[in-house]
């Protein structure tokens, strides 16, 4: 069984990179380098032998909506923060086009990148958000914070480790690709019943907005 921690190493050195460099100073940035110098090295350890198109590019897309990801939790300007997110959505979706999943990664821009995404810029230059202030968290929220990543990185390690640092296919997974037709046949089929009930969820989440809107208005 291989290791996982050139796997781990590989997504948690730029974020630590990523976080001396935003701090300042040249200490900062010979700390970013010398993280990212590490998660290169990293991921020539994880990648091995198998240096495909496909592998380097599911390991680079999946970086840069990691590391796009954490800009938007730890990032301080809501506008900033939309825009990271549109790299999130965009290298999730770059994944899923990697691993065959054409459709998926195609949803993924039109639906999360092209219309949610760009109604939450709208809401937020229209609620016109002000720029929070850097803060100290510490306490009992820190703890708890700190507690809980390391919960959920040993969680990762013990999912990860009966594959070793690899990637491999499921038992019995199919090589063919989801089309369209695969996903239109499974939601109108076996699936109709949950997803009408999603849609229903949905419509009542609507009616309800535009119910609270309406009072709000009124007061």
């Amino acid at each position: 069984m291989t290791s996982v921690w050139p796997l781990l190493l590989y997504y948690l050195l730029p974020l630590v990179g990523l976080w001396t460099y935003r701090r300042g100073g040249r200490t900062g940035t010979l700390a970013a380098g010398i993280s990212w110098f590490l998660a290169a090295v990293a991921l020539g350890v994880v990648i091995g032998d198998a240096r495909s198109f496909a592998v380097i590019s599911f390991y680079l897309l999946s970086l840069v909506a990691v590391m796009t990801a954490f800009l938007v939790v730890t990032g301080t300007n809501p506008v900033y923060g939309a825009l990271s997110l549109i790299g999130t959505f965009t290298g999730i979706a770059g994944v899923f086009v990697v691993l065959q999943c054409e459709f998926f990664g195609i949803v993924q821009v039109i639906l999360y990148a092209g219309a949610i995404l760009v109604l939450y810029l709208f809401v937020v230059m229209m609620v016109d958000l002000p720029k929070e202030n850097a803060q100290k968290r510490g306490g009992v929220r820190g703890i708890a914070a700190i507690a809980t990543g390391l919960g959920l990185l040993a969680l990762v390690v013990k999912a990860l480790a009966p594959l070793g640092m690899r990637l491999q296919p499921a038992a019995g997974a199919s090589a063919e690709p989801y089309s369209v037709r695969a996903v239109g046949t499974a939601l109108f089929g076996p699936y109709l019943v949950p997803f009408e009930v999603a849609s229903l969820l949905l419509l009542v989440a609507l009616v309800g907005a535009i119910v609270l809107s309406g009072r709000e208005r009124e007061s």
